[in-house]
């Protein structure tokens, strides 16, 4: 099997790598050096990321995916898997970001907390699943350019042999400026990282209201981004719709802020209403 990696390829699985794991330090050091945020809320961001995301929903998916009927039929419709996919998302990293301000950060009184909490959870996503994703990549890389592809196979069993091939055939036909799609994701992830977190904050420390609704705005951005990528495979398009969204909760989380901000005597009963046709109508 004669395959080859291009050096554009590998030029931008580096740069992704470098960027998703060093962006959230650089960050961290802006946010603790000159605004006097909590360095203590960017670790515990990053441990509960691991604890809720990568260790309790996986287990669950485990079960639950590997349940006779159920799993193969969530999987095989993408509707199902979309619900399914963005409400575990949801409520797993939300009720993470909820019990670690009522519990290690409890203490903690100013919402420039939240902020900082936020970028270590979107940095520990970015530097796991996007960084850690394109050192493997840059190993079989150089593995496959250097004709090394046989040390792959070793040990692996004829029916899995069919996978690893189709794995490395993909891996080295990949135009080039899709190793870089991952950091633009990274973005947008952020942005809702951060606005997300801000949201759970207030669930906290005001109202108890804001926390369901980050749980569902999480299982909104999921579930759009599943389904618009199942039925059309336009990254362009996903792209944007994780922008807008991302934004539009960045938006509502400072104007949350703003809210408590200006009125900080403000009790639970002043809470605005929701109106049913539009989840960003808090002001109205």
């Amino acid at each position: 099997m004669e395959l080859s990696v291009s050096t554009p390829s590998i030029i931008m699985m580096v740069i992704s790598m470098l960027v998703s794991i060093i962006v959230p330090w650089v960050l961290f050091g802006i946010l603790w050096r000159k605004y006097k945020c909590s360095p203590a809320a960017f670790f515990v961001g990053a441990g509960v990321m691991f604890v809720f995301a990568f260790v309790l929903e996986q287990v669950m998916h485990t079960i639950v995916l590997s349940m006779p009927g159920v799993g193969s039929t969530i999987q095989e419709n993408i509707f199902l898997y979309g619900l399914y996919g963005g409400l575990a998302a949801g409520v797993f990293e939300e009720t993470g970001r909820f019990v670690a301000f009522k519990t290690l950060l409890r203490k903690k009184e100013e919402t420039k907390t939240a902020v900082m909490y936020g970028v270590g959870h979107g940095g520990f996503e970015a530097s796991y699943l996007l960084g850690v994703g394109m050192i493997s990549n840059l190993i079989i890389a150089i593995m496959i350019n250097a004709g090394m592809t046989d040390m792959l196979f070793v040990g692996v069993p004829q029916d899995m042999a069919v996978q690893v091939e189709a794995q490395l055939i993909n891996l080295a036909e990949t135009p080039w400026y899709l190793f870089g799609v991952g950091l633009i994701e990274r973005g947008a992830a952020m942005i809702a990282q951060v606005a997300l977190s801000v949201l759970v904050w207030y669930g906290v420390k005001k109202h108890w209201a804001w926390f369901p609704l980050a749980i569902f705005l999480h299982f909104l951005l999921d579930f759009i981004v599943v389904i618009v990528n199942g039925l059309t495979q336009n990254v362009a398009l996903v792209e944007v719709l994780c922008y807008i969204m991302a934004i539009a909760y960045a938006v509502l989380a400072w104007r949350v802020y703003k809210r408590y901000d200006n009125a900080c005597d403000l009790k639970e009963d002043d809470l605005p209403e929701v109106k049913s046709d539009s989840v960003l109508d808090y002001e109205n």
